[in-house]
Parts: C-alpha cells; sequence; structure tokens
C-alpha cells in the first residue's frame, strides 16, 4: 500500500493525530524539513522510525512540542542554565531552534541514543503545532527520509523516499526555511553549536543580556569521522556523508573547507554522461548561465557532455538559497548526470556556514577546485 497524503482539515488532522496515538508514524511538515513523527515517550513508537528512515541507533531525536510549558516534561533545567533557555525560548520559539539538554526520565533511551542529553525543539509552522496538540503528546520527527538522503521540503519528496510504505503524509506545503534547525547544547558555562541552521551566532547573541554573556561563551563544534564513532552525539546531522543525493557530488571550493573530513578528489577522466553544476552562491545571480558554465569548464575532462546548470535560489539572497536548496538538489539528482558540482555561497559566518554544512555532507566531504 503506498504512503497517503492528508490535507489540513480538521478531520485530517484528527486521523494524523489518532495514528500517532496508536504508536503509528506520520510525516508532518514543519518550517525546516518534512519530519518522520512518532510519539516521543514511547520506545515502541520510536523503534518504528529508526526501522523505516534505516537510521543508525546512535544518530538521536530531536523532540518537538507545541508549547515552551512543555519543556519540563522532556529536559531537567536547572537554575544555572533556566535563564539562558528562558531567553532563547522568548526569542527563537516557535521557530527553528532545538536547545539540548539533560534528559528528563521519561525519555526513552532510543532517543537520545543512549547519551544523557535531548534535543527539544517547538516547531513554528502551525500545522506541526496542531497535530502534537491533538495528539496529546510530544514528538520524535527527525527528516522524513531514508538515513543519509536529501531532506525533504514538500510532501512529494516524503511519499518519493517511502513509496513501498502506507505512511501518512499531512501536506503543509513547501517548507519555509528548508534546512534543518541550529541545534544548541546548553551548559551552563558554554553554548555549544551542535548543527548549524537558521538561526546563528550572531543571534544567539543578541537574543543574551549581557549578564548571561559576561560568564557563557559560545562555540561551534564540528565532530570528526572518529569522534562520532567514539563518543554519544548529542545532536543529528553529525555525520560526514548526509543530505546526500544518488549521484555522486562534488563541492567546488578554492581551497576546500576547513572542516574535518575534507578530501581534495579529481574528477575522473571520463565522465560518462553530463554534468550538473548546482548553484548555491546568490552572489552568481547576475551572470549568465553560459559565462557560469565557462568558468568551470577546466575542472572537466575533455569529452564531457554539455553542461547544465540549476540555481537553488529564486531570490539572490541566502534565506532563498536555504528554501531551495535540497529542492534543487532533488532535482539535480532526477536528472541522472555523471556528477553534481556544488557551488556554495562564499565563506562567511552565519547562514553561509550553514549552507556550507549541509552541500559539504552532500558531497560526502569531497571537494575539487
Amino acid at each position: 500500500m503506498p504512503p497517503r497524503i492528508l490535507g489540513t482539515t480538521q478531520s485530517e488532522l484528527a486521523d494524523a493525530a489518532g495514528a500517532l496515538q496508536r504508536g503509528d508514524l506520520v510525516a508532518i511538515p514543519t518550517e525546516t524539513v518534512y519530519g518522520l513523527a512518532a510519539d516521543a515517550l514511547s520506545e515502541t513508537a520510536c523503534v518504528k522510525i529508526f526501522a523505516l528512515k534505516q537510521r543508525p541507533a546512535s544518530d538521536p531525536l530531536i523532540v518537538h512540542i507545541s508549547h515552551s510549558s512543555q519543556l519540563p516534561i522532556i529536559a531537567v533545567i536547572s537554575t544555572e542554565v533556566s535563564p539562558i533557555v528562558d531567553a532563547l525560548a522568548a526569542t527563537f520559539w516557535p521557530g527553528p531552534l532545538t536547545m539540548v539538554l539533560p534528559a528528563a526520565p521519561c525519555v526513552p533511551s532510543i532517543v537520545t541514543a543512549g547519551s544523557q542529553t535531548v534535543g527539544v525543539r517547538m516547531p513554528r509552522h502551525p500545522v506541526a503545532r496542531a497535530i502534537i496538540e491533538l495528539a496529546a503528546r510530544p514528538l520524535a520527527a527527525p527528516s522524513a527520509n531514508m538515513f543519509g538522503s536529501i531532506s525533504p521540503t514538500q510532501p512529494e519528496d516524503v511519499a518519493a523516499e517511502f513509496v513501498n510504505s502506507d505512511l501518512l503524509i499531512v501536506d503543509g506545503g513547501r517548507c519555509d526555511v528548508g534546512i534543518e534547525s541550529t541545534v544548541l547544547l546548553i551548559e551552563k558555562d558554554c553554548l555549544t553549536i551542535l548543527r548549524r541552521g537558521q538561526v546563528t551566532e550572531e543571534m544567539l547573541i543578541a537574543a543574551l543580556s549581557m549578564n548571561i554573556l559576561n560568564h557563557v561563551r559560545i562555540e561551534t563544534r564540528v565532530l570528526s569521522s572518529s569522534d562520532i564513532q567514539s563518543k554519544a552525539v548529542s545532536s543529528p546531522g553529525q555525520f560526514l556523508r548526509h543530505y546526500s543525493p544518488r549521484t555522486v557530488c562534488y563541492l567546488v571550493m578554492k581551497g576546500g573547507p576547513m572542516l574535518p573530513g575534507a578530501v581534495r578528489a579529481t574528477l575522473p577522466a571520463h565522465l560518462d554522461g553530463f554534468v550538473v553544476v548546482l548553484d548555491c552562491n546568490p552572489a552568481f545571480a547576475e551572470l549568465k548561465p553560459d559565462v557560469l558554465l565557462k568558468s568551470l569548464a577546466g575542472l572537466l575532462p575533455a569529452g564531457t557532455e554539455p553542461t547544465r546548470l540549476l540555481r537553488a535560489y529564486s531570490a539572490p539572497t541566502l534565506e532563498a538559497v536555504a528554501q531551495g536548496l535540497f529542492e534543487a538538489l532533488r532535482r539535480a539528482d532526477r536528472l541522472g548526470p555523471a556528477c553534481i558540482l556544488a557551488l556554495p555561497p562564499q565563506p562567511a559566518r552565519g547562514l553561509a556556514d550553514a549552507l556550507l554544512d549541509r552541500l559539504f555532507r552532500a558531497a560526502g566531504g569531497h571537494w575539487v577546485e
């Protein structure tokens, strides 16, 4: 039985909530990407997420709530971090910020991947929050795709991922943000960005008072493959190969990315087919396609078929790139090219770093120049 796509009428949302209450999986829209949701407090239900996605048990799940008052049910909030949590929730919730805190005893270990912490966020998408309310339980909801593949930003993407399942998919339209949430580990003297997203370090600093900033530092942690294998992982999105198309993908970047696992690659001497150039740099918006493609001609082996250009953005902004990134990767993959050459935004802080992270992992760390 194939997946079934539901609308957002009250009766359809009630059907989705009922399925979640019975311990079934439902794909739900959020502002970031579509999530594969299950009752976060039911180990039996959460096991189904790992089975359907073929997700390793070492990759934790993020718990979604509909109101900040539900946070103490899921996480233990000490008096030392309470002012930080309150300030961040007031500024960024509902929205694409996940806070990692000590897990409450009721959270199954499968959700935390055996660690002592749990990631929690309140999604901005009204349909997601409505379903959480109707189900009357927090929902664990990683991206609704097979593990390691491209995250879905439209209901049709989810259906294509799980074509042989009877999964219910709630159609909430195209995701506004388009990449996963920022994940922030909160400790009394340090805030650590574990996964970059739309909420940037600069935005976090602006949300906190000087009184807090005087004794709390903010840093970013990027794990290497050996780190992931040797220690508990507190955030999803840490594996080197992630968000990946079936087609071989290379990051085109002068000097390469300064990230663990980066490997300088060389294109094969012969490519059997055409090449897709995926433009994710809004600075190139004014360049005509033939000019941009000509600038990359030296990368390609002699005799390669004409190259095709796809732009990941509809407007020359990083926000537009984020919204269109995964959709563009899927389009490029469906064309069946010999390889994909991804052009990241200019290196910078903030959202540009989050986009580079997604493209870097889509390419499995392989870059060319």
